[in-house]
């Protein structure tokens, strides 16, 4: 056994492999161009993969998947991508051929545990660890004993055996078998999975926990399709959290309209549990959207029950909207003994109210107001916006003991964000006037009349210009009113990927919040921070509430002003017109305000002191 494993292993796999490729080397061309007209290029999907004693090598595949994005230019799930014929590539195995060049680069052999994600290496135990005591293969023991319908304990005891028993003999057995099972294409999938469910490891409960350790297991409870490729508040503190060590597992709906079934996989190092909704945000029927708000959250503890039976949490981290996730909190408070913290984005059901989507002691208004003060109850604390919101909370619940609220609002992990003002030319925008651009979402709370009432107001100004980017449940209307309308000033972009956002932010000069005077809860538009980072101040046209027009205005980074008050407006626009140089300097304050008070490093910190025990917290 060790005469083959040592000496005769290797050679065996190169002669292997250069005998296919002198026979068939012509299957490997017709793929590849089969692959380049049905997918496009690049042909080959490469990724990094540990090899023996955990060396990370470079993997080699046909690619299966197209590179075909939204319309704001994001790459769509998996799903969505995987057509006809990479279904096909899988199925058949014969996405796999190009890993003959790792063979033959030592990386690989023909037979040997499978390569699986790099992700997975600190969650191995040590029995689990000795399959990287050989080179990885394109198929093993496992692969011939269910591939994909096994467990991943039984896969892992499967592995260990291989390495532990190498022969000549077996390793052909392996490779016959493995044919016969290509063409019955058997163990392609578990039940309900495109292959298998991620390894998650084994986790112990907080019952269980080392206090000699600081790492946790984090639960974090959205409303949105989360994607960790995709930069914002949520990803931004989930990078925080995984930079210390901790493991975090989020929890979000795949609505209806984007056609996926529940599922979990592992991004960046995050597993996201998927859950199968109906439609809960976006455009879609209110009536659609309320049932499944109410569904929503025996949805997901179906799913935890389903996927996260053996895997336990210290903290339970949740955002609203919405205010629906309270039984979801209460289940997994009880089973593991979590500590709770709520992130309190906006406030239902007023918010409601306040843009007349119902009435104030309405059936709905009930219910959503049942619900908000059940999650205030079982939350341990609750992060809020800013000074109005806490003030807000404590004065309409006051159940709510004061000790529990503090402020924990939105924030970014830094960027070094360069001003480069020759982006302008990209989007036809002057360069030698002053730009003031709205940027972010374009629906009802942001009270479209009066934007276009002040662009109406301003569009003969000779030395502004005016530029809003962004996408929402009105956008429509106000495209319609630049087709009548066509204010010279004015420019309408089509929206943007967040880094070309974050970048035409960053051209301009001045920043516009705009929030409708109905509401009488105080509101923290994330964009600001958007603003602040590029260094850029901003006016805030927002009703008598909310406070960072206020914030800004005491800190001297910006002006506020009340939303459908024209003239405050105008005087505003007047203040940075007339005094260009003071823009820089704001600019200046809005980034040191920034670093402040708007980091994920301090969001973080915010958490933790209240249930880490560590001294550097």
């Amino acid at each position: 056994m060790k005469m083959y494993k040592n000496y005769f292993k290797r050679p065996f796999d190169c002669c292997c492999v250069l005998l296919f490729f002198l026979f068939f080397w012509w299957v490997f061309l017709i793929i590849a161009l089969l692959v380049k007209k049905n997918l496009g290029s690049p042909v080959f999907f490469k990724q990094e993969r540990p090899g023996k004693d955990g060396k990370i090598f470079t993997l080699y595949k046909f690619r299966t998947m197209t590179d075909d994005h939204d319309e704001n230019g994001n790459l769509l799930p998996d799903a969505q991508r995987l057509n006809a014929f990479g279904k096909f590539l899988r199925s058949s195995s014969l996405d796999e051929i190009p890993e003959f060049i790792n063979v033959l680069c030592g990386d690989m052999s023909l037979v040997g545990p499978r390569p699986l994600l790099v992700q997975y290496l600190p969650l191995y135990n040590k029995h689990q660890k000795r399959r990287h005591e050989v080179r990885p293969g394109l198929s093993g023991l496992a692969q011939i004993n269910g591939r994909n319908t096994i467990s991943w304990e039984a896969k892992f005891d499967l592995d260990v055996e291989y390495v532990d028993n190498i022969t000549f003999v077996g390793d052909l057995k392996i490779l016959l078998k493995t044919i016969q099972k290509v063409f019955r294409r058997e163990g392609i999938s578990a039940a309900n999975e495109a292959t298998m469910p991620p390894f998650m490891g084994k986790y112990h409960s907080s019952k269980e926990k080392n206090n000699n350790t600081n790492a946790m297991n984090i639960c974090f409870l959205t409303i949105s399709l989360f994607e960790m490729s995709q930069k914002g508040i949520y990803s931004d503190l989930i990078r925080c959290f995984l930079s210390y060590g901790h493991s975090v597992t989020v929890v979000c709906p795949t609505q209806r309209r984007f056609g996926l079934n529940t599922c979990i996989r592992l991004e960046e190092g995050v597993f996201i549990l998927q859950v199968r909704t109906l439609n809960v945000t976006g455009q879609c029927h209110i009536l659609e959207k309320g049932i499944g708000m109410v569904l929503l959250e025996y949805q997901f503890i179906y799913a935890i029950r389903q996927y996260l039976s053996d895997r336990y949490f210290d903290c339970i981290l949740y955002s609203t909207p919405p205010m629906t996730l309270g039984r979801v909190v209460n289940y997994l408070k009880k089973r593991d003994g979590a500590y709770t913290y709520l992130l309190l984005k906006d406030i239902m059901p007023q918010g409601a109210v306040d843009l007349e989507l119902f009435s104030k002691y309405s059936p709905p208004w009930l219910y959503f107001r049942w619900k908000e003060k059940q999650l205030y109850s079982i939350s341990d604390k609750i992060g809020c916006m800013s000074p109005a919101s806490c003030e807000y909370v404590l004065r309409h619940n006051p159940s709510v003991h004061p000790s529990k609220v503090e402020i924990n609002p939105n924030s970014l992990i830094p960027q070094d964000i360069s001003r480069d003002r020759s982006l302008l030319d990209k989007y036809g925008i002057p360069k030698n006037k002053i730009v003031f651009v709205y940027g972010g979402n374009l629906g009802r709370p942001q009270g479209i009349d009066f934007i276009t009432q002040c662009i109406t107001a301003n569009e003969k100004r000779a030395n502004t210009h005016f530029v809003i980017a962004g996408t929402g449940s009105e956008r429509k209307r106000l495209e319609h009113f630049f087709d009548e309308q066509r204010p010279g000033n004015t420019s309408l972009l089509p929206p943007l990927p967040k880094e070309d956002y974050e970048a035409l932010c960053a051209a301009c000069d001045v920043g516009f919040v705009f929030l409708d005077a109905r509401f009488t809860f105080p509101n923290f538009p994330s964009r600001i921070l958007s603003y602040m980072q590029s260094g850029m101040p901003y006016i805030a046209a927002v009703d008598s509430i909310t406070d960072v027009g206020t914030i800004a205005e005491k800190n001297h980074f910006g002006r506020n002003c009340l939303w459908g008050d024209l003239d405050s407006f105008n005087q505003s626009l007047d203040f940075f017109v007339d005094n260009p140089r003071i823009i820089q300097e704001m600019g200046k304050n809005a980034y040191k305000f920034f670093l402040e008070n708007y980091t994920v490093e301090r969001s973080y910190r915010a958490i933790m002191r209240h249930i880490k025990r560590d001294d550097n917290v």
